[in-house]
């Protein structure tokens, strides 16, 4: 869970684990490897919206996670 509701998107995956930094994140992004609710957006310079529903991450193929608003 986050209390933000918006977070800049390469620290969103630092942040949770999905990355170890965020220009690891940044990589990922770039290449293609994240996929936020179902959709892949290889743009890394923005801002996250999460709303009640939560997102969902994938990264790769082995990790998953859904983020809520607190």
């Amino acid at each position: 869970t986050v209390d933000e509701a918006q977070i800049f998107y390469p620290e969103l995956l630092s942040k949770f684990g999905m990355a170890d930094s965020t220009s690891e994140a940044k990589r990922l992004i770039i290449a293609g490897a994240v996929d936020i609710n179902g959709v892949v957006d290889r743009e890394w310079k923005k801002m996250i919206d999460i709303d009640e529903k939560g997102v969902e991450i994938k990264v790769g193929k082995k990790i998953f996670v859904k983020i809520k608003l607190r």
